[in-house]
């Protein structure tokens, strides 16, 4: 994860449900960590699976994103995610509350990540994610942004969306 730790972030959850996670029988044995970046505004849950690293440099985010699993992303009240968008330009894949739709077109659209309504979906998605061979995923990934969010493509839809503007006046 990484932004800021906060309850309107949903971060709650996102404790709140790795913690059972790990508590399962199936889950207790399986060796992965939850990595906490950004600032803390609530207070992260002591346990020796999740490591609040707090604010790092640009390249030690990247680095950490590149050696991820997947990104978490638990907020329900996204416009753009700028973590979601780096980790799929990185080619890694992304886990996000299928309650925003923003996150959740991302997912449908770029066939680069996973989304959840409740617990029980996040531990099916979570589980599909850890056995699945993620470089088709991670090849998605990168299409998606490369397609969508490069610099031509923004600039180019800024240009027609101004001169739309213009014109009307």
């Amino acid at each position: 994860y990484t932004g800021r730790a906060d309850q309107n972030k949903n971060c709650q959850e996102m404790f709140d449900f790795f913690i059972k996670l790990k508590k399962e029988k199936v889950w207790e044995k399986k060796k992965f960590t939850l990595i906490v970046i950004g600032k803390e505004h609530m207070d992260i849950p002591i346990d020796e699976n999740i490591r609040y690293l707090g604010f790092v440099s640009e390249q030690d985010k990247y680095d950490a994103i590149s050696g991820a699993m997947a990104l978490w992303l638990p907020s329900k009240n996204e416009s753009l995610s700028i973590s979601v968008l780096e980790s799929m330009a990185l080619g890694v894949p992304v886990v996000v509350n299928g309650n925003c739709e923003v996150l959740k077109g991302h997912c449908l659209k770029s066939h680069a990540g996973y989304y959840y309504t409740n617990y029980v979906e996040f531990k099916n998605n979570l589980s599909i994610l850890l056995e699945k061979d993620r470089k088709e995923m991670a090849e998605n990934a990168i299409a998606y942004i490369d397609k969508n969010y490069n610099w031509k493509t923004i600039t180019d839809k800024l240009t027609s969306f101004f001169e739309y503007i213009i014109g009307k006046r």
